[in-house]
Protein backbone atom coordinates (compact mmCIF):
# COMPACT_ATOMS: atom_id res chain seq x y z
CA UNK A 1 0.00 0.00 0.00
CA UNK A 2 1.30 3.41 -0.95
CA UNK A 3 2.15 5.64 1.80
CA UNK A 4 1.80 9.43 1.68
CA UNK A 5 1.97 12.43 4.12
CA UNK A 6 -1.46 13.10 5.92
CA UNK A 7 -2.63 16.44 4.59
CA UNK A 8 -3.07 17.38 8.54
CA UNK A 9 -0.93 16.09 10.34
CA UNK A 10 1.96 14.94 8.28
CA UNK A 11 2.14 11.57 9.73
CA UNK A 12 1.72 8.53 7.49
CA UNK A 13 -1.31 7.97 5.86
CA UNK A 14 -3.05 5.25 3.86
CA UNK A 15 -6.07 6.92 2.92
CA UNK A 16 -5.28 9.51 0.44
CA UNK A 17 -5.80 13.01 2.75
CA UNK A 18 -5.97 12.16 5.86
CA UNK A 19 -4.62 9.02 8.47
CA UNK A 20 -6.98 7.88 10.29
CA UNK A 21 -6.73 10.13 13.57
CA UNK A 22 -6.87 13.46 11.34
CA UNK A 23 -9.77 11.38 10.09
CA UNK A 24 -11.88 10.82 13.13
CA UNK A 25 -11.27 14.89 14.14
CA UNK A 26 -12.81 15.79 10.84
CA UNK A 27 -15.39 18.70 11.81
CA UNK A 28 -18.03 15.95 10.35
CA UNK A 29 -21.56 17.89 10.12
CA UNK A 30 -23.59 16.64 12.42
CA UNK A 31 -26.52 16.88 13.89
CA UNK A 32 -27.56 19.15 10.86
CA UNK A 33 -30.61 20.60 9.05
CA UNK A 34 -32.03 17.19 7.20
CA UNK A 35 -33.16 19.63 3.98
CA UNK A 36 -30.69 22.04 3.58
CA UNK A 37 -27.68 20.41 5.88
CA UNK A 38 -26.93 23.38 7.57
CA UNK A 39 -24.71 22.77 10.77
CA UNK A 40 -27.71 22.48 14.21
CA UNK A 41 -26.55 23.09 17.86
CA UNK A 42 -29.41 20.55 19.26
CA UNK A 43 -29.15 16.94 18.18
CA UNK A 44 -33.16 17.03 18.77
CA UNK A 45 -33.46 19.31 15.92
CA UNK A 46 -34.19 17.95 12.61
CA UNK A 47 -34.54 21.38 10.73
CA UNK A 48 -33.64 24.67 10.66
CA UNK A 49 -35.81 27.82 11.11
CA UNK A 50 -35.34 28.34 7.71
CA UNK A 51 -36.46 25.26 6.20
CA UNK A 52 -39.30 24.72 8.79
CA UNK A 53 -40.99 27.84 7.73
CA UNK A 54 -39.93 27.50 4.09
CA UNK A 55 -39.14 23.94 3.16
CA UNK A 56 -37.14 23.91 0.28
CA UNK A 57 -38.10 21.87 -3.00
CA UNK A 58 -35.50 18.89 -1.98
CA UNK A 59 -36.45 16.33 -0.03
CA UNK A 60 -33.18 16.19 2.12
CA UNK A 61 -29.71 17.18 1.86
CA UNK A 62 -26.48 15.87 3.19
CA UNK A 63 -22.97 17.62 3.77
CA UNK A 64 -19.98 15.69 4.93
CA UNK A 65 -18.22 18.22 7.00
CA UNK A 66 -18.42 21.66 7.86
CA UNK A 67 -16.60 24.14 5.85
CA UNK A 68 -14.07 26.05 7.43
CA UNK A 69 -10.13 26.36 7.44
CA UNK A 70 -8.65 22.62 7.01
CA UNK A 71 -11.91 21.62 4.52
CA UNK A 72 -12.07 24.66 2.70
CA UNK A 73 -8.63 24.41 1.87
CA UNK A 74 -9.14 21.02 0.54
CA UNK A 75 -12.13 21.91 -1.67
CA UNK A 76 -10.42 24.66 -3.02
CA UNK A 77 -7.53 23.07 -4.12
CA UNK A 78 -9.27 20.20 -5.63
CA UNK A 79 -11.84 22.80 -7.46
CA UNK A 80 -9.13 25.49 -8.79
CA UNK A 81 -5.72 23.73 -8.19
CA UNK A 82 -6.43 20.21 -10.41
CA UNK A 83 -5.80 18.20 -7.13
CA UNK A 84 -8.14 15.32 -9.01
CA UNK A 85 -6.48 13.04 -7.45
CA UNK A 86 -8.07 14.20 -3.89
CA UNK A 87 -11.92 13.50 -5.42
CA UNK A 88 -11.54 9.96 -3.72
CA UNK A 89 -10.57 10.88 0.01
CA UNK A 90 -13.37 14.03 -0.81
CA UNK A 91 -15.85 11.13 -2.07
CA UNK A 92 -15.21 8.98 0.80
CA UNK A 93 -16.13 11.80 3.48
CA UNK A 94 -19.49 12.08 2.20
CA UNK A 95 -20.22 7.59 1.64
CA UNK A 96 -18.95 7.69 5.03
CA UNK A 97 -21.98 9.58 6.22
CA UNK A 98 -24.25 8.50 4.08
CA UNK A 99 -24.15 4.71 4.89
CA UNK A 100 -24.89 5.68 8.18
CA UNK A 101 -28.50 6.91 7.47
CA UNK A 102 -31.49 4.95 7.47
CA UNK A 103 -33.35 6.00 4.51
CA UNK A 104 -33.19 4.07 1.13
CA UNK A 105 -30.25 5.51 -1.19
CA UNK A 106 -31.42 7.37 -4.30
CA UNK A 107 -31.30 5.60 -7.44
CA UNK A 108 -29.25 8.24 -9.46
CA UNK A 109 -26.92 11.06 -9.09
CA UNK A 110 -26.54 13.50 -10.78
CA UNK A 111 -23.52 16.06 -10.35
CA UNK A 112 -24.14 19.78 -10.40
CA UNK A 113 -23.20 20.90 -14.28
CA UNK A 114 -21.44 23.86 -14.49
CA UNK A 115 -21.85 25.95 -18.08
CA UNK A 116 -19.91 24.83 -21.08
CA UNK A 117 -17.86 27.86 -21.29
CA UNK A 118 -16.48 27.74 -17.71
CA UNK A 119 -16.18 23.36 -18.42
CA UNK A 120 -13.53 25.01 -20.82
CA UNK A 121 -12.16 27.23 -19.00
CA UNK A 122 -11.30 25.23 -15.82
CA UNK A 123 -10.84 21.54 -17.50
CA UNK A 124 -12.93 19.47 -15.80
CA UNK A 125 -16.30 19.47 -13.36
CA UNK A 126 -15.65 19.18 -10.09
CA UNK A 127 -18.87 18.31 -8.91
CA UNK A 128 -18.32 15.47 -11.90
CA UNK A 129 -15.66 13.85 -10.52
CA UNK A 130 -17.37 13.74 -7.01
CA UNK A 131 -20.02 12.22 -8.12
CA UNK A 132 -18.40 9.32 -9.97
CA UNK A 133 -16.13 8.62 -6.98
CA UNK A 134 -19.32 8.43 -5.12
CA UNK A 135 -21.34 6.47 -7.35
CA UNK A 136 -18.11 4.14 -7.33
CA UNK A 137 -18.41 3.51 -4.02
CA UNK A 138 -22.43 3.46 -2.96
CA UNK A 139 -23.14 1.34 -6.33
CA UNK A 140 -25.28 4.14 -7.30
CA UNK A 141 -25.44 4.99 -11.02
CA UNK A 142 -24.47 8.40 -12.48
CA UNK A 143 -26.08 10.60 -14.82
CA UNK A 144 -23.63 13.18 -16.34
CA UNK A 145 -26.16 14.51 -19.09
CA UNK A 146 -29.61 14.48 -17.92
CA UNK A 147 -29.06 18.02 -15.87
CA UNK A 148 -27.29 21.18 -17.92
CA UNK A 149 -26.47 24.43 -17.29
CA UNK A 150 -28.18 26.86 -20.29
CA UNK A 151 -27.46 29.64 -18.79
CA UNK A 152 -24.19 31.24 -17.66
CA UNK A 153 -23.98 33.33 -14.40
CA UNK A 154 -21.82 35.33 -12.20
CA UNK A 155 -19.51 33.14 -9.92
CA UNK A 156 -21.66 32.06 -6.79
CA UNK A 157 -18.59 32.75 -4.33
CA UNK A 158 -19.03 36.48 -5.84
CA UNK A 159 -22.59 37.52 -4.54
CA UNK A 160 -22.97 38.54 -1.63
CA UNK A 161 -26.93 37.37 -0.61
CA UNK A 162 -29.19 34.69 -0.94
CA UNK A 163 -31.19 36.99 -2.65
CA UNK A 164 -29.12 37.99 -5.02
CA UNK A 165 -27.56 34.07 -5.67
CA UNK A 166 -31.14 32.92 -6.17
CA UNK A 167 -31.55 35.61 -8.87
CA UNK A 168 -28.27 34.89 -10.72
CA UNK A 169 -29.42 31.44 -10.80
CA UNK A 170 -33.20 31.51 -11.76
CA UNK A 171 -33.28 29.44 -15.02
CA UNK A 172 -30.10 28.14 -15.20
CA UNK A 173 -30.14 24.47 -15.26
CA UNK A 174 -32.41 22.32 -17.50
CA UNK A 175 -33.11 18.84 -17.13
CA UNK A 176 -34.49 16.02 -19.08
CA UNK A 177 -37.00 13.25 -18.67
CA UNK A 178 -36.36 11.89 -14.92
CA UNK A 179 -40.16 10.69 -14.78
CA UNK A 180 -40.67 8.54 -11.56
CA UNK A 181 -36.34 8.52 -10.62
CA UNK A 182 -35.56 9.12 -6.74
CA UNK A 183 -32.14 11.18 -7.35
CA UNK A 184 -29.52 13.02 -5.97
CA UNK A 185 -27.50 15.96 -7.18
CA UNK A 186 -24.15 16.54 -5.83
CA UNK A 187 -21.76 19.46 -5.75
CA UNK A 188 -18.28 20.30 -3.87
CA UNK A 189 -20.05 22.96 -1.18
CA UNK A 190 -23.23 23.66 0.34
CA UNK A 191 -23.43 27.85 0.84
CA UNK A 192 -26.83 29.45 0.80
CA UNK A 193 -28.26 26.52 -0.77
CA UNK A 194 -29.33 28.78 -4.12
CA UNK A 195 -27.84 26.54 -6.54
CA UNK A 196 -29.12 22.99 -5.02
CA UNK A 197 -32.92 24.52 -4.86
CA UNK A 198 -32.83 25.29 -8.44
CA UNK A 199 -31.40 22.15 -9.61
CA UNK A 200 -34.16 20.20 -7.63
CA UNK A 201 -36.74 22.62 -8.83
CA UNK A 202 -35.57 21.66 -12.09
CA UNK A 203 -35.59 18.18 -11.63
CA UNK A 204 -38.52 17.97 -10.31
CA UNK A 205 -40.05 19.81 -13.31
CA UNK A 206 -38.66 16.73 -15.09
CA UNK A 207 -40.40 14.31 -13.40
CA UNK A 208 -38.00 13.26 -10.67
CA UNK A 209 -40.17 11.43 -7.75
CA UNK A 210 -37.80 13.21 -5.14
CA UNK A 211 -34.44 14.94 -5.14
CA UNK A 212 -32.01 14.69 -2.77
CA UNK A 213 -28.43 17.09 -2.05
CA UNK A 214 -25.35 15.72 -1.56
CA UNK A 215 -22.09 17.72 -0.73
CA UNK A 216 -18.97 17.55 0.58
CA UNK A 217 -18.97 20.74 3.08
CA UNK A 218 -21.85 22.60 4.37
CA UNK A 219 -21.07 26.28 5.22
CA UNK A 220 -22.22 27.02 8.58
Amino acid sequence: MLITACRQCRGDCERGLLCSGCWQALPWNEPACQRCALPLGDAMQTLCSDCASRPPPQLRAQAAVIYEQRSSAWLLAFKFQRRLEWAQSLAAMLARQLRRRSQPLPELLLPIPLHPSRLRQRGYNQSGLLAARLGSQLSIPVDATSLSRIRATEVQSRTASAAVRRRNLAGAFHAHSLAGLHIAVVDDVITTGSTIAEAARCCLAAGAASVEAWAVARTP
